[in-house]
């Protein structure tokens, strides 16, 4: 990951919009955790500390499918495999920020509870990406899991010519991603992208 590399694509100017027409027919590979960060109804700090997962999680999934569908786009899901543990510096301090908003809880302070428990605890964990995934499976989505990184596997499926454009962080150019979207918005018929030549010509790297 790298930090502030998107408010610094934006500050450049290397960020373009495009409209999801241009998508139509094409197979997009969507970076599953990426693309459920997007969705709004999904942002429950409370889920993961009292061992649940989102209420009405299936119903804003389907919605946004729905918005795909309807733009003609075919989504092909790529979940995350193994992943590295991160170091110790960089991992939160999950356990005192806890213990902080429980202490919130029990004062009556829901807001600050909320805030608190944003901080410490991950809205995408295993136990969503689990049930997404064997709903998106009954649905009859295609749906892979990498077996690292899935910004890796989208960039194979892209040079394979298996998809005809990513959906996903802005990291994906580091894996050699020519055009990654970044953002989409089905209601309003638009989306973001970044191109990487734009961005090597944009650091006066050669390419």
């Amino acid at each position: 990951r790298v930090r502030h590399f998107p408010a610094y694509l934006r500050e450049q100017n290397l960020v373009h919009g495009g409209r999801l027409e241009s998508l139509r027919g094409l197979r997009v590979g969507f970076d599953v955790v990426y693309w459920l960060r997007t969705i709004q109804g999904l942002k429950d700090p409370f889920a993961t500390p009292l061992g649940g997962i989102p209420p009405g999680i299936f119903g804003f999934v389907e919605r946004e499918l729905n918005g795909l569908a309807q733009a003609g786009i075919t989504p092909i899901f790529v979940f995350p495999g193994m992943t590295l543990s991160a170091p110790q510096q960089f991992r939160p301090a999950y356990g005192g920020q806890a213990d902080q908003a429980w202490q919130h809880v029990v004062a009556g302070d829901i807001n600050k509870a909320s805030q608190t428990f944003a901080l410490c605890s991950s809205r995408i964990n295993s136990d969503l990406l689990f049930f997404i995934f064997h709903r998106l499976r009954h649905l009859k989505y295609q749906c892979f899991q990498a077996p690292y990184l899935a910004v890796a596997q989208l960039a194979h499926f892209a040079d394979q010519g298996f998809v005809q454009a990513c959906y996903g962080p802005h990291e994906m150019l580091l894996f050699g991603v020519k055009t990654a979207v970044v953002s989409m918005n089905p209601a309003d018929g638009a989306f973001d992208f970044v191109g990487l030549n734009h961005v090597l010509a944009g650091f006066q790297v050669p390419y």
